[in-house]
């Protein structure tokens, strides 16, 4: 009898043992922020993206195991000059009206000295191609946080209007403070 009952009681034990679930941190445009400058030989724009979705999952408060899934919505850019905008959103650019959305989803996130590598695949116009966005990231109390700034060349998704006289490189600035 005394081993049943230390039978059953064991097992109660592993039944109401504490299951840690992921957390999953849900993004829009009130928590991350996505802007970017482009250059050319007389200057720069700056601008922005005022609509995303998406989500960060991390297990155990490890930051390591961040699995990042974000869709950003282009016709939301906006930059600095109206026009500007209007000639991105088009075929020269984005071709927003066929590729509509940017998604990028994670594969990996390595702990490199006091930064996190993240590396994912990143979709526009209609080409994929894999990217490493170097970053701050904190799991915290309640939140997540990630600050980054990258450059990535938009030759790499056929964006090569004004080869010559805009720069290849366009800088992103990424900034991310979501509650669970």
């Amino acid at each position: 009898m005394n081993v049943r009952l230390l039978v059953l009681s064991a097992l109660a034990c592993l039944l109401t043992t504490p299951v840690h679930a992921d957390d999953i941190y849900r993004l829009d445009s009130r928590n991350t922020k996505v802007t970017f400058v482009g250059s050319k030989k007389d200057g720069k724009h700056e601008g922005g993206f005022n609509e995303l979705k998406g989500m960060v999952t991390i297990k155990d408060n490890n930051p390591a195991t961040a699995q990042f899934k974000v869709d950003i919505d282009l016709a939301s850019m906006f930059t600095d000059n109206d026009k500007l905008t209007d000639h991105l959103k088009g075929t020269d650019f984005f071709n927003v009206r066929k590729f509509p959305i940017a998604k990028f989803i994670s594969s990996k996130v390595e702990k490199k000295g006091d930064l996190y590598e993240v590396t994912g695949k990143l979709t526009m116009n209609g080409n994929t191609k894999e990217i490493v966005i170097p970053a701050k990231l904190d799991v915290a109390g309640p939140g997540l946080s990630l600050e980054s700034n990258f450059e990535i060349n938009r030759h790499d998704w056929k964006i090569s209007y004004g080869a010559k006289m805009i720069d290849e490189k366009v800088k992103l600035t990424l900034s991310v403070m979501a509650a669970k």
